[in-house]
């Protein structure tokens, strides 16, 4: 919709001839009602925006050829060989993912080094090591540390371990 807020009746007039025109010729309002600055504008416009995106465009490709030449290589070091092109497809992401992370940690710590690893195609949770498993939950051993000891600072089934000046009150605070 056009608004000419100072238009005169003449204006008017000429205006529904060049739109009328215009349809007839088989073009838009817009591309009538433009002049030959604007629409020299205008293309100025879309070549710049053209060339502002054409080097993102180029890096967005380059980027991903260097992804896929990581990967290769990646699975190449580490012997990764994939059941599927879709299991492949998903370590991938994975991969892209990981890799992102290890920058975004590199570029918070500089004195740190942040990569591939032979992890790079594992998620968080396929990370774990096998035994992480058979780990008993906090809420099942009910407060036995990890280092074997009942609460008392006593081992499991034994007597207390000696302390250095030989009492064992020390140990025994808080029981």
């Amino acid at each position: 919709m056009l608004l000419l807020s100072t238009s005169t009746p003449a204006h008017h007039h000429s205006l529904k001839v060049t739109l009328l025109k215009a349809h007839k010729e088989g073009n838009t309002p817009t591309q009538a009602v433009m002049s030959g600055w604007a629409r020299a504008l205008s293309l100025a416009a879309v070549l710049v925006v053209m060339a502002c995106l054409v080097p993102a465009a180029t890096a967005s490709l380059h980027a991903e050829e260097t992804l896929a030449s990581q990967f290769a290589e990646f699975k190449q070091k580490h012997g990764r060989v994939y059941g599927s092109a879709a299991e492949e497809a998903f370590r991938l992401s994975v991969f892209r993912a990981n890799l992102f992370l290890a920058r975004l940690h590199a570029a918070a710590n500089p004195h740190a080094t942040f990569g591939v690893t032979p992890f790079s195609d594992l998620t968080r949770e396929g990370a774990q090591p096998p035994w992480s498993a058979c780990r008993p939950s906090w809420a099942s051993i009910s407060g036995i540390p990890w280092n074997g000891r009942a609460r008392g600072g006593a081992p499991r089934g034994g007597k207390p371990a000696p302390t250095t000046n030989g009492t064992d009150s020390a140990r025994r605070v808080g029981n």
